[in-house]
């Protein structure tokens, strides 16, 4: 493993791609629904001429994305200085054999940068799915007209490339632990390790004497 990483993969990652895949689902949702919903008004013969509606219905979509989003900052926050807590004797050593602190927190950054990533892209797919699944609901109970919808419209990138910047920053902030960690902690954790293995050796030996 390069001294520059400390990096295990994605399996620790798990809670906070969850977090971003929610996020983006929940905005590319919003947004699509949002969209139809747009359409529906703009094919109306009364309402269709006015930008309005259009406009307050993104207006509040994205007041709800925002909102979804900042809280899904704070717990990526929180799950990546727990991450951090726990590598605290690896990013010791790293420290140790030649690695800056700032190396490692821009490690934890790239990590956080790919778990944004991957989840935003997953999350727009589930969230596309779900909103293609309420129209044809809405329209086969009558409660929406059959009206053409572009599901692919570049403005539903906002969204995921919002989650993905926020998920990056987040991780950035919650490493900010990595700054406290020295190289002697490496150390100390060593000489504590063989401390407790000499205090317990004279007791395996007077338990493997013969009794008198």
């Amino acid at each position: 493993m390069a001294a520059g990483s400390t990096s295990t993969g994605l399996r620790e990652h798990g809670s906070s791609i969850l977090v971003a895949l929610l996020s983006s689902a929940f905005g590319v949702a919003l947004l699509q629904v949002t969209g139809v919903l747009a359409d529906v008004i703009g094919a109306d013969p009364v309402t269709g001429g006015s930008p309005t509606v259009h406009l307050m219905l993104m207006v509040v979509a994205w007041v709800f994305i925002a909102i979804a989003i900042y809280v899904g900052s704070v717990v990526t926050v929180n799950t990546f200085a727990t991450i951090v807590a726990g590598r605290a004797r690896m990013i010791a050593l790293l420290r140790l054999i030649g690695s800056s602190a700032r190396q490692q927190r821009r490690a934890v950054a790239r990590e956080g940068l790919v778990v944004g990533i991957i989840g935003a892209i997953a999350g727009a797919a589930v969230g596309t799915g779900l909103a293609v699944l309420l129209e044809r609901i809405a329209v086969w109970v009558g409660w929406l007209p059959e009206v053409p919808h572009d599901w692919a419209d570049p403005g539903l990138a906002a969204p995921i490339v919002t989650v993905v910047l926020t998920t990056w920053i987040a991780a950035w902030v919650g490493s900010r632990r990595v700054l406290t960690v020295t190289p002697l902690q490496a150390i100390g954790e060593r000489s504590r390790f063989r401390t407790r293995n000499c205090a317990h050796a004279p007791v395996a030996m007077r338990s493997r004497s013969p009794s008198s």
